[in-house]
C-alpha cells in the first residue's frame, strides 16, 4: 500500500469531485478541463497502489480511493 503524498491526495481529491479523470496525450486532466492534474505514470502509480482503476482512456476511484484521506 502506498503513502499518499500531496500530489496524490490532490488527484485523488479532483477524482473525487468529478467523479474520474481522463488521460489525454500522457498527461490526466479533470473532464473537460485544460490544466493537467497529474502525468499518466503518476496515474499509473495511484493504479498499482488501488486507488483507481484505469478504463480506456479514464480513471476511476476504487473504494479505497474513495475512503482515502484527502485532507
Amino acid at each position: 500500500m502506498l503513502v499518499l503524498s500531496r500530489g496524490m491526495r490532490h488527484a485523488l481529491r479532483q477524482a473525487r469531485l468529478y467523479g474520474y479523470l481522463v488521460e489525454l496525450n500522457n498527461m490526466v486532466y479533470i473532464p473537460g478541463g485544460s490544466h493537467p492534474v497529474c502525468t499518466d505514470s503518476f496515474a499509473l502509480r495511484l493504479v498499482e497502489g488501488g486507488w483507481l482503476t484505469k478504463d480506456g482512456h479514464r480513471y476511476q476511484l476504487t473504494v479505497q480511493g474513495r475512503e482515502a484521506p484527502v485532507d
